[in-house]
């Protein structure tokens, strides 16, 4: 198993982001968790991170536990934890006895691609101790699927190529880059977010392509595409007004916006729109995340990006993300959103 750790480098992600101006700053609902992540990356590191739990870089979309680690994890936050010795016996029995829950979810995902003309990716195994399902030859995750999911959704509606330049603002620790790059190797990526989870998204992307992704210490001295065609540039978040005249033709926001303030999201989508995307997917929850005093401050609504897009686009598409293994009711399920450039 290679090495993913570099301290070294989070310091100098860590030194260079509290530099940046304040709109760049982690806002309240990161700023909790920021402290604790930071310390299991100098404790733990990044080896064997995705089989790890408990764990903090659960916020980062980091750890691929299957079904009967997620159903252990959600019923101890539901006080039930007790009951688990009983309950896992007889849900292991039944798995025995009918179709593997992951073996249903990737048929159903891998339908989806097949009617879209498309091979679904395997997952690699960068930062996995332990062995995942195997079909057609390729790993597997319900996490891993999910990304796919959401991918392929959305792919009815946008116009994915080799030749785009797709940009993600909160890639989490990149596996939905991971996804998209795999079946369109010659796609160019600008990912931009904050560490400690810009350096995940280095560390792992770097070792899934090696030599397809653009490094930090390289990135920040980046603000053109004229070399990196192709290519992973994995860049902090400050960084991003530099790339404002960039064409761009897809951006990306899944889960990230509704973590941050409206006045910094509104800032955000203002240098978005000078990079003139075709298409603009968000996926969030419409109410916003959880506000007060361990959330946000104030919430982060669909209102705020209609605010903030209707003037150049349209909303093409709202349709309620098809999670496995989420809720499909309620105040937080979360949404997709496509908007699309306004014809003049």
């Amino acid at each position: 198993m290679k090495n993913l750790d570099n301290l070294e480098l989070l310091n100098e992600m860590l030194i260079d982001q509290h530099k940046a101006e304040m709109l760049y700053q982690p806002t309240r609902y990161w700023a909790l968790f920021i402290p604790k992540i930071i310390q299991e990356l100098r404790i733990k590191g990044l080896n064997g991170f995705r089989d790890r739990s408990p764990s903090m870089l659960d916020k980062i979309g980091a750890n691929d536990r299957e079904l009967l680690d997620f159903l252990a994890m959600k019923t101890s936050i539901l006080g039930a934890r007790r009951f688990m010795p009983w309950i896992i016996p007889f849900i292991k029995k039944w798995f025995e006895i009918s179709l593997s829950p992951l073996e249903y979810f990737y048929s159903v995902t891998k339908d989806k691609f097949e009617a879209a003309g498309l091979k679904l990716p395997g997952m690699s195994l960068v930062g996995c101790r332990n062995a995942r399902a195997k079909f057609d030859d390729k790993y597997f995750s319900t996490w891993h699927l999910n990304y796919c999911k959401i991918f392929i959704d959305a792919y009815s509606c946008i116009k994915f190529e080799d030749s785009s330049v797709f940009v993600e603002l909160g890639a989490g620790c990149g596996r939905q880059v991971e996804v998209i790059a795999k079946i369109f190797p010659r796609m160019t990526f600008l990912i931009f977010d904050i560490p400690p989870t810009l350096y995940a998204i280095n560390q792992y992307l770097s070792h899934v392509f090696p030599g397809r992704v653009v490094e930090y210490n390289e990135a920040i001295k980046l603000n053109n595409l004229s070399s990196c065609q192709g290519k992973i540039i994995i860049s902090p978040n400050w960084k991003l007004p530099e790339w404002r005249n960039v064409k761009i033709n897809i951006f990306w926001n899944a889960a990230s916006f509704q973590e941050m303030e409206p006045v910094v999201v509104r800032n955000y989508l203002d240098i978005v729109k000078t990079m003139n995307p075709e298409w603009i997917y968000l996926h969030e929850i419409p109410g916003g995340n959880f506000h007060g005093a361990t959330g946000t401050v104030k919430p982060v609504t669909i209102d705020l990006y209609h605010e903030c897009l209707d003037e150049k686009y349209v909303l093409n598409r709202d349709y309620r993300t098809d999670y496995f293994l989420f809720a499909t009711q309620g105040k937080f399920v979360y949404h997709s959103w496509i908007f699309n450039k306004k014809q003049r």
